[in-house]
């Protein structure tokens, strides 16, 4: 139910961030040339001339009947613009979420092992350096080493529909990124669950070390995991942003970021409600796995 209240918020930001942008949007696509009639023109064409709160109810009414409207600067309709890059960038997303997943959960168990150790030292270092590494960096870093270097993946996509070698790159990117914080979490949340009572009873009991560890200790090692990895897909969203400019990637956040430059208002803001209904669904989505991963949420 928080679902409505927080997607109606988002609606009003995104909404009044884009009117209150500095320049009249009519002004800015009537053209330098345009005479006073012509913005005029323009304002009615965009619906400028009505009352903000109108034209919010108006912006909402397309969102809820999916009827968006055309793009002011191609004309086509932004249904078919918007939807294909969306499910490139969803695409995108899950493959670097599945990366960040596999890459930091392992290395988070190997570092919590070997505690205090020159492993769990140079893990802390890759974490450290995924942190503070700026998305564009790492993207730039692959593609002289595996584009220009060593010829094997292409750095950028040509047409709009990418294959799966197009995806490496960006994917590995964004889960490099998002592997550093999912580490640090694993590596203390094992820590702790490690030093439990039921840990050292099962030792005892003469359970293996790899059940122990696997299926007592990681699944209730894994909610704050999972709470980071749920935060760390909205990054991986924003981060697509850059990551997609820089390997010219067909997706929704490289179609936000040319659509401002153009000033196509309508693209842009049902463009960001797509990422925010996305990242708040898969919260949501979050919550639920708590109850999965650990019955004693479902008790409570």
């Amino acid at each position: 139910m928080l679902l409505i209240p927080t997607l109606l918020g988002a609606s009003i930001i995104i909404f009044l961030m884009i009117h209150f942008l500095p320049g009249d949007p009519a002004q800015i696509l009537a053209g330098p040339d345009a005479t006073l009639q012509d913005i005029q023109n323009m304002r009615i064409r965009l619906g400028l001339d009505k009352p903000l709160p109108v034209q919010y109810f108006l912006f909402m009414e397309r969102l809820l009947t999916w009827n968006l409207g055309n793009s002011l600067v191609s004309g086509f309709p932004i249904t078919s613009l918007i939807v294909p890059r969306f499910l490139n960038t969803l695409k995108l997303a899950l493959l670097a979420i599945s990366i960040s997943l596999a890459i930091g959960i392992v290395l988070g168990i190997v570092a919590a092992l070997k505690r205090n150790t020159t492993v769990d030292r140079i893990v802390m270092i890759f974490a450290l350096l995924g942190v503070s590494m700026p998305v564009f960096l790492l993207a730039v870093l692959l593609i002289v080493i595996f584009s220009i270097k060593l010829h094997i993946l292409p750095a950028t996509v040509i047409g709009s529909t990418p294959s799966i070698r197009h995806l490496v790159l960006p994917s590995l990117t964004l889960g490099l990124i998002g592997a550093a914080p999912i580490a640090r979490m694993t590596r203390s949340s094992m820590i702790e669950a490690l030093s439990q009572e039921y840990i050292k009873t099962s030792e005892a009991f003469g359970f293996s070390i790899r059940k122990i560890i696997l299926v007592y200790a990681l699944r209730n090692a894994l909610i704050p995991v999972v709470t980071v990895a749920g935060l760390n897909f909205g990054y991986l969203l924003a981060g697509a942003v850059i990551t997609e400019t820089v390997f010219a990637y067909p997706g929704l956040g490289r179609l936000i970021v040319d659509s401002i430059f153009a000033r196509d208002y309508p693209v842009v803001q049902f463009g960001l409600m797509m990422i925010v209904a996305l990242f708040a669904v898969v919260n949501t989505v979050v919550d639920v796995l708590y109850a999965l991963i650990n019955p004693r949420v479902r008790l409570e």
